[in-house]
């Protein structure tokens, strides 16, 4: 047997892998390690839109929403491959999706992705906010929509990040991995930590 110790700074990675660094890793959606489209859906670049001036949008616009029960097999993908080190100093670790805020297409429709932490059930995040709500207000004030998913299975090297298409219109801006929930979250949008 045979133990490798890999040092996150000096390794040699293979193009667009993200990184952990001082325990966080900031992803732009629009650098994605790999995109699977599914005719006629797909995740398509939307350029000038959010913080990091691109955003990945659920595209055609008029279409019906992806049934949920199929969406690792059925729906556009964006993956998103990470390097972490050793998973035991982690404290309660969760990933911070931050989307442009965007209403429903049609009233049958949510704002909605299928998130996937590597073979981890996939979890539905719903965007959506109703009337005027306090969390509607937010989202306008700050011009970004965020919701959490917690991460189980950790790794120490690499993780993927997937990301299902479920319904037309989500644009998804910049994640934001945090590995010490004691951490503070930043006030803006951090550089990428990738390699």
């Amino acid at each position: 047997m045979v133990n490798l110790s890999v040092d996150a700074e000096t390794a040699v990675f293979p193009k667009k892998m993200f990184i952990a660094m001082e325990d966080r890793v900031v992803i732009y959606a629009q650098n994605f390690t790999s995109v699977e489209n599914k005719e006629p859906y797909q995740w398509k670049k939307n350029d000038g839109l959010g913080y990091v001036k691109a955003s990945m949008q659920a595209y055609p616009l008029m279409v019906e929403s992806l049934q949920t029960e199929h969406l690792a097999t059925a729906a556009p993908c964006l993956e998103y491959q990470i390097y972490l080190g050793n998973p035991d100093t982690f404290v309660t670790p969760e990933i911070l999706l931050y989307a442009i805020p965007t209403l429903p297409i049609t009233n049958t429709q949510g704002v909605r992705v299928g998130v996937q932490w590597n073979e981890e059930p996939i979890q539905i995040i719903d965007f959506r906010t109703y009337d005027r709500s306090e969390e509607w207000k937010q989202n306008v004030l700050s011009n970004r929509a965020t919701k959490k998913v917690g991460i189980k299975s950790a790794i120490k090297g690499v993780n993927t990040l997937k990301i299902y298409m479920i319904d037309a219109g989500v644009a998804l801006d910049y994640f934001h991995i945090n590995l010490n929930k004691n951490n503070p979250l930043p006030y803006s949008l951090l550089p990428e930590t990738i390699r």
